[in-house]
């Protein structure tokens, strides 16, 4: 099953949603859950707190789904605008 991150309307545009939906049977305008061989978590557009429930849906459903052996997790590493602005001297 592979995991990515959507947007609550399910545009799954570009990026792993669009990986998702091309490869993994992701449904155009369902932003969360399972689908096809794919899981959505919705990332965009949505607060903390809103992607910390998802992804503890997201693990509660894979605890209770054991049969599915394998998911696939795609991590991305996100950084604080502020530690990216360049410090000058």
């Amino acid at each position: 099953v592979f995991v990515f991150g959507s947007n609550l309307k399910g545009l799954h545009g570009g990026g792993a949603a669009r990986a998702a939906m091309n490869k993994f049977g992701a449904i155009w305008g369902q932003g969360v859950g399972l689908q096809g061989q794919s899981y959505a978590i919705p990332t965009v557009g949505v607060g903390l707190g809103a992607i910390h429930s998802a992804v503890e849906r997201f693990t509660d459903y894979a605890m209770q789904h054991p049969e599915k052996l394998r998911f696939r997790i795609r991590r991305r590493r996100i950084m604080p605008r502020s530690s990216m602005v360049e410090n000058r001297k």
